[in-house]
């Protein structure tokens, strides 16, 4: 005679734990975490706004300033005459890229050797 199996895994069932969460739960949002909210999307906005303002002056820089004549701004004028500091930004990018790289791949064939 075999054992009934449905009795067990009902009885397995009924006595599961239930879900443990980390964090505790509210009922009511406060508004501490309304504002952390806004101030989060004012810091996404910002960085937006000041990537575009680094990629428009990069491109103006390196391709636009060299073909067109001055322009009476300071600092448009300034990295159209400039021949080292305009590639320096642009070039940290590839090279700090690969030096994570590099170190990363070092460190893993030093921990698996």
């Amino acid at each position: 005679m075999q054992p009934d199996l449905t009795s067990l895994s009902l009885g397995y069932q009924a006595m599961a734990p239930p879900s443990i969460s980390r964090r505790p739960r509210r009922k009511n949002k406060s508004t501490s975490s309304d504002d952390m909210d806004n101030d989060m999307i004012l810091y996404g906005v910002f960085l937006i706004f000041i990537s575009c303002t680094f990629f428009i002056l990069g491109v103006w820089s390196m391709a636009i300033a060299p073909f067109v004549p001055e322009s009476g701004f300071p600092v448009l004028d300034w990295l159209r005459n400039d021949t080292h500091y305009k590639y320096l930004v642009p070039l940290l990018i590839p090279i700090g890229l690969y030096t994570v790289i590099v170190n990363w791949m070092g460190f893993k064939m030093f921990r698996h050797a």
